[in-house]
């Protein structure tokens, strides 16, 4: 779990990343009204990046196959070379200025200046008594800086001990050609290697000749074809994205266009309402029961009574407070009548004027029932002074 975690670093801050958009967009979409669920945009984000991971992890095994396919074309042909030269002859024993040691020195030591892509070509082999030793091994220059400057870049003594951590060159002196699974360290730095046996004259395997490749060149390279990968499946990601949030607010805007051709002809409708109704010589009015305020109340109420219509909008008990007193419980009680049978109310009576005086008051109004149980009351508030008068 740790090696998958580190390997996929990059896609999991990504995964993380998108998420936290995503989130961020439905959040900003449904303050608008305009996100209807989340199942959608989650189930198109997790396929895209089940696909995007599979897609990236295809992009580094076609890295790590370029880059061992490359690698491990070298050592066959080196083998060859070396087992031509007679390196079956070469032992831990061999001087260092045996001649056909060092014409596979000079052999090495051409192929590396005419291949930068590798950083060493060396031969193995046991000993006597079944430890690795270093056979041949030229002057290496590992910085590439035209100078064999430190220590490790020299030539390797013949039969150095080497204690091999990588697990590929047993494999390979068993006779069967190898590759590190992964990098490994030894004293002289960071390595993937390819090796190819090198056999005597019966065919015998007497020996393995090592070709090293830079850990840090090869995670170089893996780490770009995945990060190229991965903008791939950013660049898929903001575009899927952008094309959800461009979707919505194409939709947005249509709702909102319609929401206010809608709100226009709503803006035109009450005001054709509200000319017809102020032209009536009356009050008319919306009392609504279950809040106890007027809902509505005409502009002829200022004319009538001489108080502005926001003064009944905004008193619950405005109505029964300018009742003539003497008329009040027996107006109040009709009214709860008519609300208990329903049915349509006219009465007569007094109502107290801005002024001090009392205006005689002739109402027809009915209950609005929607739901069986009164809710509403609409009604008309004649001023008949004039003729009780006469």
């Amino acid at each position: 779990m740790r090696d998958l975690i580190e390997t996929n670093t990059d896609y999991l801050i990504l995964i993380a990343a998108s998420a936290v958009v995503v989130f961020l967009l439905q959040r900003w979409l449904a303050r608008r009204g305009v996100f209807h669920g989340t199942a959608t945009i989650w189930l198109s984000l997790a396929a895209l990046l089940i696909a995007g991971w599979f897609a990236v992890n295809a992009a580094e095994n076609r890295e790590r196959d370029r880059i061992k396919q490359l690698l491990q074309g070298f050592p066959p042909t080196y083998a060859i070379e070396l087992e031509r030269l007679g390196h079956a002859s070469i032992s831990a024993s061999t001087k260092e200025d045996d001649p056909v040691y060092l014409e596979l020195i000079a052999a090495q030591f051409r192929w590396l200046k005419v291949n930068p892509f590798i950083n060493d070509i060396y031969t193995i082999a046991p000993d006597a008594g079944g430890a690795y030793v270093i056979l041949v091994d030229c002057e290496t220059d590992y910085d590439h800086n035209g100078k064999f400057e430190s220590e490790i870049e020299e030539r390797t003594p013949i039969g150095k001990a080497y204690a091999s951590p990588d697990p590929a060159l047993p494999a390979a002196l068993s006779g069967t050609p190898s590759f590190s699974a992964r990098p490994y360290s030894d004293e002289w730095g960071q390595w993937v290697s390819a090796y190819h046996p090198l056999r005597d004259e019966k065919g015998a395997v007497t020996a393995v000749v090592g070709v090293d490749f830079s850990a840090a060149d090869w995670i170089a390279a893996i780490r770009g074809a995945r990060l190229g990968a991965v903008g791939l499946v950013i660049v898929a990601t903001l575009l899927a994205i952008s094309l959800v949030a461009a979707s919505v607010i194409i939709r947005l805007h249509h709702e909102n266009a319609e929401q206010r051709k809608i709100a226009a002809i709503q803006k035109a409708g009450r005001e054709r309402f509200e000319t017809l109704v102020n032209s009536i010589d009356g009050i008319v009015y919306e009392f609504n029961l279950q809040t106890g305020l007027f809902d509505y109340v005409s502009n002829q109420a200022e004319t009538i009574l001489g108080y502005p219509a926001a003064h009944w909008l905004n008193k619950r008990d405005f109505w029964a407070s300018h009742l003539a007193p003497d008329q009040k419980d027996k107006v109040v009680a009709a009214r709860q009548r008519f609300l208990t049978t329903g049915a349509p109310f006219e009465v007569e009576y007094q109502l107290i004027h801005a002024g001090g005086r009392s205006v005689w008051i002739r109402e027809r109004s009915q209950a609005v029932s929607p739901a069986g149980t009164p809710a509403l009351v609409r009604g008309v508030l004649f001023d008949v002074t004039e003729e009780k008068t006469a």
